[in-house]
């Protein structure tokens, strides 16, 4: 197992630890055999403690703790090597401290100073003593024996779970002590950005483009790790991703970190956030924004199309496991139009083209992300988005009139409840008429174009010529005989 645990030494818990030399609980000297408690409070569920003891001690009646010894087990050579290491920050405290007893007393004089304690922990950590206890099943108390200083190790095995370890060094003269172990973890988010806002479902059509963010905010002990490794790992339906549209940022400042893809799938790893941010990112977010085109793999309807993404992390400063984030989704819905060619009495008719339009501000244009395929007298554009159009007929069948152009809003209604996506309402509107129900299964729109016959004309030069010009010359003659009667009369 690997014993490198997670350092938790906050401000507000190394209160609770009191400095050698005071101690007003004991009147009369702990003995070697003298039992205390440990009481670890808002236990995370599954976690469970043990303790290593890496000093003992006897406690004098005014709280002094006296003849300090390594604990059992504990590499003595390896400390004493670890705190007069040329790299270790804390190296001069230390100078010409050899023995258990000088290197507990500089340890206890700076108990208060968390980047201290945080230091001599993880040095402790790895050179620790044989276990003095485990805590109860519950994981809230461990039983002692003996006054010293002990380790305090939160033990719950947690790779690849969204949770963090933590590890206290304690002073424990006292008859019980109580830690409060805080368990810092990212939170993560997977959003649209549409227009202003960031959103979990949206509405697009063939190669419109979708613009994704990633975001993972740092927890707030980020700093008490040596190096923290984060990684993005997101799978797509319905986009192609577009790898020069990639931003990186740690708070404020830019990453030149690059994503690698392949086909439906993009991974985005940080090493070492530490080695390229060197301010302090507890707290603040790293930010991927990228975009992904519709392609003519999106799904139609309320199955709609599901990108999912989820982040591994640090979650041991004081080793290499990582936690692993839940998975986080945004769902885009995409749609069609089925368009049915009849005549006045709605049976089929074949030979007519159409043009769909999507409004655009305040003018119609060619809507080039709609796909159509024509069946006879049925005519689809698939993978459209919410919005108004227009269809217009560019060639009407033999024999009839061209329609006027159909102008028709689609809408959409849809909703999330944490990982649940539905479509919950479709509906196509023609101006000025009732809204009609969209079939939310398939997405799809149906829109009626109905053709009527015209009036034909007589061709020039033909029987129908010779025909209106004899009409024509018996109408002049009937007048110019009027005419004369009318003369004679007179």
């Amino acid at each position: 197992m690997n014993w490198k645990k997670t350092l938790l030494c906050t401000a507000a818990l190394l209160a609770t630890i009191p400095c050698m030399g005071r101690n007003a609980v004991y009147a009369d000297e702990m003995s070697e055999e003298s039992t205390f408690t440990v009481t670890v409070t808002n236990t995370p569920a599954g976690h469970t403690y043990a303790a290593y003891r890496v000093f003992k001690a006897r406690t004098a009646p005014d709280g002094t703790l006296s003849d300090i010894t390594w604990g059992d087990g504990v590499n003595a050579d390896a400390v004493v090597s670890g705190l007069q290491d040329a790299g270790f920050a804390y190296k001069s405290k230390f100078e010409g401290k050899t023995s258990a007893k000088d290197i507990a007393a500089v340890i206890s004089k700076n108990m208060r100073d968390a980047d201290f304690v945080r230091a001599v922990s993880k040095l402790l950590v790895d050179c620790k003593a044989a276990k003095a206890a485990d805590s109860d099943p519950a994981g809230n108390v461990l039983k002692l024996t003996g006054a010293g200083y002990y380790l305090t190790l939160d033990e719950t095995e947690l790779e690849n779970q969204n949770d963090s370890r933590s590890a206290v060094l304690m002073f424990t003269s006292e008859s019980s002590l109580t830690i409060d172990p805080k368990i810092e973890i990212p939170t993560y988010s997977k959003v649209i950005v549409s227009g202003n806002e960031e959103v979990k479902t949206e509405d697009y059509g063939l190669n419109d483009t979708i613009h994704y963010r990633l975001s993972a905010q740092l927890p707030d002990n980020y700093m008490e790790y040596e190096a923290y490794e984060l990684h993005f790992f997101d799978s797509s339906t319905g986009i192609r991703y577009v790898p020069e549209s990639f931003t990186v940022k740690a708070d404020t400042a830019e990453l030149s970190v690059q994503p690698q893809i392949s086909g439906s799938s993009m991974t985005l790893d940080i090493a070492d956030l530490k080695t390229l941010v060197s301010a302090d990112l507890s707290g603040k977010n790293v930010t991927v924004d990228y975009e992904g085109v519709v392609t003519d793999s999106a799904v139609l309807g309320s199955a709609g199309n599901p990108n999912t993404s989820y982040i591994t992390y640090s979650n041991d400063p004081q080793g290499t496991q990582k936690g692993r984030s839940p998975e986080e989704r945004a769902v885009f819905y995409t749609y069609q139009l089925e368009v049915s060619k009849v005549d006045e009495m709605e049976q089929p008719l074949a030979g007519a083209s159409f043009i769909l339009e999507k409004k655009n501000g305040e003018s119609y244009e060619p809507c080039m992300n709609a796909e159509i395929t024509q069946e006879g007298s049925i005519f689809t554009f698939a993978r459209i988005s919410d919005g108004e159009y227009r269809l217009t007929e560019t060639k009407a069948p033999v024999g009839y009139n061209a329609i006027e152009p159909i102008e028709f809003t689609v809408a959409s209604e849809h909703q999330s409840d944490g990982a649940v996506f539905s479509l919950t309402s479709l509906t196509s509107t023609k101006k000025g008429k009732t809204a009609a129900q969209g079939s939310l299964t398939d997405g799809k729109i149906t829109i009626m174009a109905v053709n009527r016959k015209g009036v034909v004309l007589p061709v020039t030069g033909g029987t129908g010529t010779a025909v209106l010009y004899g009409a024509g010359i018996l109408l002049l003659a009937a007048a110019v005989l009027l005419m004369q009667k009318k003369h004679e009369k007179e």
